[in-house]
């Protein structure tokens, strides 16, 4: 099928970039669908390694998985069409997914289905997500969420991330995350950010964390707590 007729078809592909580059091989350059066809050949579309699609208009992504099979990263941007994310536990190799302004997507619980991920990054979802770590691939190593409070959504009361053995980078940005009592960190972190978070006035999740972790805290309640001097690279930033 060539790229006009894939096109006609699939129309997002029309505003889609696209890299041959593995998913460990930090990209700077994606290429339009004619650039990255004529760079290929024919076949072009089995040597996409990394995706980006901007403003879909599709309800669904299940043609993904038909045109792309070999896709390893993946950014979603700007959907508000898509309510469901089914069709992307086709891509057999996909390790790292980041979604951003999917407005009228809210069932985070079929993020379960992507077994081999390993990287996350969720940034503005439906009204009323609920951010449930249990329903999280349990393979991923890197994770990145902005709960959004003022649409409703919320993270659950257990916030146990020693579910993902091989965490490594955890970034959490919620108004509204408790007092940080019931957060349990897996000694696997070695970079943390946490942003914006009102109510937190517990660090003991600190202790988990060994003394040359990467640590970033954001937070208006910061500066009536102590903050354990143990840690070599410790930032605090009271924030209002």
């Amino acid at each position: 099928m060539t790229l006009n007729e894939l096109i006609e078809k699939y129309p997002d592909i029309n505003n889609a970039t696209f890299s041959s580059d593995d998913v460990s091989v930090f990209t700077l350059t994606f290429h339009y669908p004619k650039a990255f066809e004529i760079k290929h050949g024919e076949d072009w579309p089995s040597k996409v390694k990394k995706i980006s699609i901007e403003s879909l208009k599709s309800k669904d992504l299940e043609w993904i998985s038909e045109v792309f099979p070999n896709v390893q990263h993946m950014i979603l941007y700007s959907a508000s069409k898509v309510k469901s994310i089914k069709g992307l536990e086709k891509l057999a190799f996909l390790e790292s997914l980041s979604i951003q302004k999917l407005q009228n997507w809210s069932n985070l619980n079929e993020l379960q289905t992507l077994k081999n991920l390993k990287t996350l990054k969720i940034d503005h979802v439906g009204k009323d997500a609920v951010f449930n770590l249990v329903e999280f691939p349990s393979s991923l190593v890197s994770l990145d969420i902005f709960v959004r409070d003022d649409l409703g959504q919320k993270l659950t009361e257990a916030l146990d991330f020693t579910i993902f053995g091989e965490l490594q980078k955890l970034s959490i940005q919620s108004e509204s995350m408790g007092s940080g009592s019931s957060i349990v960190l897996p000694k696997t972190i070695n970079k943390l950010f946490v942003n914006r978070v009102a109510t937190l006035t517990d660090l003991n999740f600190l202790n988990y964390l060994d003394d040359a972790c990467d640590i970033v805290l954001r937070g208006s309640e910061l500066s009536k707590l102590e903050i354990p001097s143990r840690f070599k690279n410790i930032k605090v930033i009271p924030h209002n």
